[in-house]
């Protein structure tokens, strides 16, 4: 499931894998990808790219946001289908 992708509105292309979620060619880790179980860790590296200047949809935080209160922290494949 992709959270957004590179765009107009986007400098960041976020995914989850079922059981990590991914910022894919991340411009913060010289274009290697950042993983993580967490979406606390996430939300925590995306205001890194906000703080940077990059473009990060706020609905991508505020469903990070969301994911993390109404569930666990950590990513699971069975919640998101």
């Amino acid at each position: 499931m992709s959270y957004c992708r590179f765009g107009n509105d986007s400098d960041v292309y976020i995914y989850t894998t079922g059981k990590y979620l991914v910022c894919d060619t991340c411009k913060i880790k010289g274009g290697k990808s950042f993983a993580t179980l967490r979406y606390s860790r996430m939300s925590v590296h995306l205001e890194s790219h906000v703080a940077n200047g990059d473009r990060v949809p706020k609905n991508v935080l505020e469903e990070l946001a969301l994911s993390f209160v109404l569930g666990d922290d950590v990513v699971n494949i069975s919640k998101l289908n």
